[in-house]
């Protein structure tokens, strides 16, 4: 009989162990679970500036819901197995026992619930406080590829091709590709 054609052996999962593998989300497959982490993040900056809303005021008892959360939590922590199952049930093996420490010292995720609602906000809110005045330089731009021009200047459009032949010659240093200022206007749609 064939090694491949050999039928591997069946493992009985207990509740426990499934319970565990489901719960397990240490591993991701993409590495990204925590892009809006400043710690894993270095470049994240919050947002500097806050909005207020003068119109009303939310009175938060934060010790309130501090209480509430951990209620909750010591609550939803599973007990200890009883004496009675222990001294019945399978012993586990040394991968199992390492899994179950895993898990026990993993605290357990919150339930949160969302509640859809219609977004209100204030339109002061959301009135642009910014300078509304255009330079001197702008109003005196009349076609659209002025405009064009006056946000990406001549310069920028040079220091892109040297740019992109440096990383060609970077990856193949024996290709005598290059890429010139007008294949970089071709290519942005402007000649």
């Amino acid at each position: 009989m064939c090694g491949a054609a050999r039928k591997r052996p069946h493992r009985v999962l207990l509740e426990e162990d499934i319970t565990s593998m489901l719960q397990d989300d240490d591993d991701s497959e993409d590495g990204l679970d925590f892009d809006d982490d400043s710690l894993a993040d270095p470049d994240f900056s919050p947002e500097l500036e806050t909005f207020e809303d003068n119109t009303s005021t939310l009175d938060i008892d934060v010790d309130s819901i501090i209480e509430t959360l951990e209620s909750n939590h010591e609550s939803s922590v599973p007990s200890p197995p009883s004496a009675e199952t222990a001294s019945h049930g399978p012993l586990p093996s040394s991968a199992q026992s390492n899994q179950s420490n895993k898990t026990a010292t993993k605290p357990t995720k919150l339930n949160l619930r969302w509640k859809k609602k219609s977004l209100q906000v204030n339109p002061e809110q959301l009135r642009f406080k910014g300078n509304m005045n255009l330079g001197t330089e702008l109003l005196e731009l009349e076609t659209p590829i002025q405009f064009f021009f006056y946000l990406f200047p001549q310069e920028l459009i040079k220091m892109i091709s040297e740019e992109t032949n440096l990383y060609q010659v970077q990856t193949d240093p024996n290709s005598t590709f290059r890429v010139t200022e007008m294949d970089i206007r071709q290519f942005m749609g402007v000649e």
